[in-house]
């Protein structure tokens, strides 16, 4: 999905504490048990997870995310796998005790296809934890600009109206050489949607999160669907 702007991404996203999402699997995830990192982009979760211990395998649909990645895990001192792949088409047949897809991953992508893929990979009791955008705050965020620089580039980003629960991110950089711009959308539902279509497919369901800005869920893949 992101092409020139990886190479920015980093910097951007400099002020989220990644820290949540590692302790979220700490505290769910044991150890012993393989992870698929469904949108794994630069690696700042499942690196983290890695040095942690974590058998993990991270997949993403940005060859540039993902090259940025695997620098990254050479300057850590680790090494997993990593692999491009678009969690809405099929996820191939390995299984994993555990599916990962943090950062509102499932906003922008068909999420009864991703649901189903994951199941797809999981084996029996597996676990599934993702977050997505609250539905309000999603919707408050219309309308919000905002523009920043650093020392290699600046940039604007504005977030405008898509239709109910859908936002379109405008983003525009600029570099001593360059400028461009890239567009992505973004689409999230009230979290009785989700839990609905994830018992559909065999899930059980437990809201783990639900503040004014993410929702968390951890689902587990039912052995007797």
């Amino acid at each position: 999905m992101y092409n020139n702007f990886s190479y920015y991404y980093d910097l951007m996203m400099d002020s989220v504490d990644y820290d949540i999402f590692v302790d979220i699997v700490k505290k769910h995830v044991s150890k012993n048990k393989t992870i698929l990192d469904c949108g794994c982009g630069t690696g700042n979760v499942s690196i983290p997870l890695k040095k942690l211990g974590y058998d993990i395998v991270g997949i993403d649909n940005s060859t540039d995310m993902l090259t940025i990645c695997m620098d990254k895990q050479i300057d850590c001192g680790v090494s997993f796998p990593i692999y491009d792949n678009n969690i809405e088409e099929d996820l191939g047949s390995n299984l994993f005790d555990c599916c990962i897809s943090f950062l509102d991953v499932i906003n922008y992508v068909d999420y009864k296809k991703a649901f189903k893929n994951i199941y797809n990979v999981l084996k029996d009791n597996g676990i599934f934890i993702f977050d997505v955008n609250n539905f309000d705050y999603q919707e408050s965020m219309k309308g919000y600009v905002e523009e920043d620089s650093f020392d290699l580039f600046s940039y604007t980003w504005k977030i405008i109206d898509n239709g109910v629960g859908s936002i379109k991110h405008d983003l525009t950089i600029k570099t001593k050489d360059n400028s461009f711009n890239e567009i992505h959308y973004q689409t999230t539902f009230k979290k009785e949607v989700y839990i609905e279509e994830l018992k559909k497919l065999g899930f059980s369901v437990e809201v783990l999160v639900d503040d004014d800005i993410k929702v968390f869920f951890k689902c587990i893949k039912n052995s007797d669907k």
